[in-house]
């Protein structure tokens, strides 16, 4: 019997020696927990866990429209606000503008009404006005004007179309008139700018 005694006491001697190791890893991680804990008190300095989120990439893409009657209920909508300033509205139109890639029949029509609208403030010369224009009207000029400049850039109709779009833009804005010599250099350009078509 003795012999079992001794085995009793050896195992028992074992399971301390566990529950002993046992206990001191369970301190030794409940202390390092409650070094890492944060601090109740102090909320700023609390440590939040980290949620990783997926960021989504805000893709703006950019729909290019290719036909002008499209474009006419923007114009419109544009025309219609009477809480922007006309220079607000001008500034949006101009944005309108890049959204906007002319096909052939546009730009044909666009040549054909730039060249009547440049030939018109020649042939009016300091007369010439937009005043008694809808600004709806107005706006679809301006608008082709933009596209027209911007599509032959340096060649004869992008020329004729800024320089036709810089005067009934100061018109429409109000910041010059025909007769002032911004006006009458302006006409000059013009009509040097339609000699290239002739």
């Amino acid at each position: 019997m003795t012999e079992q005694k001794t085995t009793e006491k050896k195992t028992a001697a074992k399971k301390k020696k566990v529950l002993t190791a046992s206990a001191v890893v369970v301190s030794i991680g409940l202390l390092i927990g409650a070094c890492d804990a944060p601090d109740n008190n102090d909320s700023k300095t609390a440590a939040k866990p980290k949620v990783e989120q997926k960021k989504e990439k805000k893709t703006t893409k950019k729909v290019e429209i290719n036909d002008f009657t499209k474009m006419l209920p923007a114009i419109s909508k544009l025309a219609d606000n009477k809480q922007m300033t006309k220079q607000e509205k001008y500034d949006k139109l101009m944005k309108l503008t890049s959204s906007y890639k002319p096909n052939k029949e546009d730009l044909e029509t666009f040549r054909m009404i730039t060249r009547f609208g440049a030939e018109r403030i020649v042939k009016k010369d300091k007369n010439y006005s937009i005043a008694k224009e809808k600004e709806e009207t107005i706006l679809r000029a301006l608008f082709i004007y933009r596209v027209l400049e911007k599509h032959y850039e340096t060649k004869p109709y992008g020329l004729l179309g800024i320089d036709v779009l810089q005067v009934n833009r100061d018109l429409y804005l109000g910041r010059e008139k025909l007769d002032s010599p911004w006006g009458r250099s302006n006409v000059a350009q013009i009509k040097k700018d339609l000699k290239a078509f002739e």
